[in-house]
């Protein structure tokens, strides 16, 4: 069961000025605080090879979030592999270059919170600039991890349906995910005095369910 309690009438408070809230929901095992946090933010990763198939070790990549000018940089290792984590969602120009080779250029492209999007780059020999033009929809598949996911919308949050005896509860958005079944309130009142609600996602147990809010779990036992 999730505790209410004034955090989430702050949320509701919150959510009725049009504050966007984003709220994930998953199914599995997760391990380790750092796994909750990472709900917030995005992931990128990919191979860099040149025109003949061979990966490129050390090959800079740089991502730098258009919104917000911040710049993430990395390395390819030895594999020519490269990884960044904890990106603001948001769209990204993505820039790989190494040396003797053309830089490889990427826009608009979409991180999402609680995704890893993956990002190959095949680089040409000389001092030519590829650019990429990548469509800012989502990916039909998330093919780098094997969690279900759904993203809501403001207007969704907004809008939650008032399923609850306790007026409008966050978790009643259960019902717009799909995969789960309609939100109940179990147990009695006194068993389970802020009327938390629950799901089953997926045919999973509704107890391998878990609320965070900005990352930090909010529940008890």
């Amino acid at each position: 069961m999730t505790q209410i309690g004034n955090t989430v009438r702050r949320m509701v408070h919150s959510l009725s000025k049009g504050c966007a809230l984003s709220v994930a929901l998953c199914v599995g095992l997760v391990t380790g605080p750092a796994a909750y946090t990472q709900i917030l933010y995005g992931t990128l990763t990919g191979t860099v090879r040149d025109a003949s198939g061979a990966t490129v070790p050390n090959a800079k990549v740089e991502a730098l979030d258009t919104s917000r000018g911040a710049i993430r940089i990395a390395n390819s290792d030895s594999d020519g592999t490269y990884r960044i984590t904890d990106l603001v969602p948001g769209n990204y120009k993505i820039t790989i270059s190494a040396p003797n080779f053309a830089s490889f250029i990427t826009d608009n492209l979409p991180i999402d919170a609680n995704t890893v999007q993956r990002l190959d780059a095949k680089l040409g020999a000389g001092t030519l600039t590829q650019t990429v033009a990548v469509n800012t929809a989502p990916a039909l598949l998330q093919t780098e991890r094997s969690d279900v996911q759904a993203q809501l919308t403001q207007t969704q949050l907004q809008n939650i349906p008032a399923i609850s005896s306790e007026r409008k509860n966050f978790q009643a958005l259960y019902k717009l995910v799909p995969g789960a079944t309609m939100p109940t309130e179990n147990n009695s009142a006194a068993g389970n005095p802020p009327r938390a609600m629950t799901s089953n996602v997926n045919g999973q147990s509704s107890q391998e369910n878990n609320t965070s809010i900005d990352g930090v779990i909010n529940s008890y036992p």
